[in-house]
């Protein structure tokens, strides 16, 4: 999700706990999770991205080619 480009590498996952240490500095565990969930929801929903939940994992949808 994210391109290092002087390397001309690009990261196209992240681990879910990424997403949730960052929102839970701000906002209650429950909080914390309920925006995760509504961020996987619609996500998923605009096609935007992809959740593996077994692997707790973040990533684009495979025929993106972003960078």
């Amino acid at each position: 999700m994210a391109c290092a480009s002087s390397a001309a590498l690009c990261v196209h996952e992240i681990r879910a706990d990424f997403f949730l240490d960052i929102r839970d500095e701000n906002y209650s565990a429950n909080e914390t999770m309920r925006q995760f969930e509504t961020a996987v929801d619609w996500g998923r929903y605009a096609e935007l991205l992809e959740y593996e939940a077994s692997e707790r994992r973040l990533s684009l949808p495979a025929n993106d080619e972003a960078c």
